[in-house]
């Protein structure tokens, strides 16, 4: 699933998002893509797995662009990225709220902070 998020934190994007619980895992080579996951239990699978894909030129991005999806069970043969994902079943959508209701909520306590 496609969607745009705002980092409201005023932390760089990879801290803002270990607050929301999810893990820096890689930087597309090829793309410069930046990925998370966040498991959904003890066990590495199942988990969602997000990208930005929006280019990090300078930790002030505000409006990310990302791609969330959720991995069912680990891809099969060794080196290859085919696995069972989720990109727009329920559990896939409300996460994909809970990210940007994550930094609405961010956004409502810095204003709040500033008006005392």
């Amino acid at each position: 699933m496609n969607f745009i998020f705002q980092n409201t934190t005023g932390e760089k994007i990879d801290v803002a998002l270990r607050e929301a619980r999810y893990h820096f895992t890689e930087k597309d080579a090829k793309t410069g893509q930046l990925g998370f996951i966040r498991a959904l239990g003890q066990n590495p699978y199942p988990r969602f797995h997000l990208y930005l894909t929006t280019p990090l030129a300078t930790s002030s991005e505000r409006d990310i662009k990302a791609t969330l999806h959720l991995d069912q069970i680990k891809p099969r043969f060794e080196g290859t990225t085919a696995h069972n994902a989720d990109y727009d079943s329920e559990l896939v959508k409300n996460e994909t709220q809970r990210i940007k209701d994550y930094f609405q909520s961010q956004l409502q306590s810095h204003t709040q902070d500033k008006d005392f």
